[in-house]
């Protein structure tokens, strides 16, 4: 007998599994514990058993949570560096940003934090880049980032929407930007994509297409977000 979702996600609109390109309409998908055990637009009854959690996701896409390439603490005196620290995590959480390469062992539910990498095999994009209007048409993968010297933001999604307004990048190499090439980057073989056998880091957002997160500064549109097959925010499941 196969093994029973843990939780399983029905009547999804669309899931961009950015693997191959493939993208699943009116679908499900299937976890266990940590990792992606289905997916598909066929019948889920099979995964499911007396024990499995069910979100409702009608009206909704769903794409990989989104990776900070560079990320660094902000500088805050020492009596307040846990509660800023926190503080910031969870900002980088509610955003979306799920994984963050940084130079630090700590480790969270909220979120994964691993080594940066040294060899950058995409570009990467940043705040000043954008706000100078530096062209990024040409370049096929790259990757965006939060890092700033001056200013210490944690919405990686506002970042894309300007790309979107200012440079009329597609939604999909967008999403690719915070996903699927900063995973390659750090050497990260279990998230960036949705396939069975990876990490359910996994963003539950509104609308019908991907669009959706990009025609509106700041409107990020998430409204679950699944880390490592656990629902944290909300934080509690609806059905």
């Amino acid at each position: 007998m196969g093994k029973k979702a843990t939780l399983l996600i029905k009547n999804i609109e669309k899931i961009y599994t950015l693997k191959n390109d493939i993208i699943y309409e009116h679908a499900f998908l299937a976890i266990h514990h940590e990792i992606i055990i289905g997916i598909g637009n066929d019948n889920y009854e099979s995964f499911v058993d007396k024990d499995t959690r069910i979100i409702d996701a009608r009206g909704h896409f769903v794409i990989p949570g989104f990776i900070e390439v560079e990320a660094s603490y902000p500088n805050v005196e020492q009596r307040n560096e846990s509660y800023m620290y926190a503080f910031f995590r969870n900002e980088c959480m509610r955003h979306g940003v799920l994984t963050l390469a940084m130079d630090t062992e700590d480790k969270f539910l909220e979120v994964d934090i691993v080594k940066k990498k040294i060899n950058k095999i995409y570009n990467i994009v940043y705040l000043e880049d954008i706000l100078n209007n530096k062209k990024v048409l040409n370049t096929k993968s790259f990757c965006i980032s939060t890092k700033d010297i001056t200013l210490h933001i944690s919405n990686i999604l506002s970042l894309a929407q300007l790309l979107y307004k200012k440079q009329k990048i597609e939604p999909i190499q967008l999403i690719k930007a915070m996903t699927l090439y900063p995973a390659k980057m750090l050497g990260l073989e279990q998230i960036g994509t949705i396939e069975v056998g990876n990490q359910a880091d996994l963003l539950i957002c509104l609308g019908n297409d991907v669009i959706c997160l990009f025609k509106e500064l700041g409107d990020q549109k998430i409204t679950q977000i699944i880390k490592k097959g656990v629902r944290i925010y909300p934080y509690l499941l609806i059905s």
